[in-house]
């Protein structure tokens, strides 16, 4: 396995631009993402920067022709700083329901499994399955 790191900038566009040129040669025609981690990246911001990261995550995790054997997920934790944050994560949510990821859990720092979490500290499950059916 060979990792590596290039820039992303969020926006079909970007994520596009990204899926052409960072990924290496023999992934680029049938690659997308399985699993998207999300750190901190819902915040109170405004509402145009929330739509360009459901756009990056729905292209690079399109669905793939020919066949069902994909699931995707993605999963965000985050803080909530401000009432705009608890915003921000609505739309979020929603913005991704409509590209077909489901909410499977939500967890608040409180309810976790570990000790001292703050409680503002929220973590999402979302899943999709990336499921194309073929033209016959």
């Amino acid at each position: 396995c060979k990792l590596t790191a290039a820039s992303l900038e969020w926006g079909k566009k970007g994520a596009k631009q990204y899926m052409q040129s960072a990924l290496p040669t023999s992934a680029k025609s049938n690659h997308s993402f399985d699993v998207v981690l999300c750190s901190d990246l819902i915040y109170a911001g405004d509402t145009s920067t929330t739509e360009s990261l459901v756009d990056t995550i729905d292209e690079i995790t399109a669905p793939q022709k020919g066949g069902c054997s994909k699931v995707c997920e993605v999963v965000s934790c985050h803080e909530i700083r401000f009432q705009k944050s608890t915003l921000q994560e609505e739309i979020f949510v929603n913005k991704l329901n409509d590209i077909g990821f489901r909410k499977i859990e939500s967890v608040q720092g409180n309810n976790m499994p570990v000790e001292n979490v703050d409680a503002s500290l929220k973590i999402l499950l979302f899943r999709r399955s990336n499921c194309v059916e073929q033209n016959s």
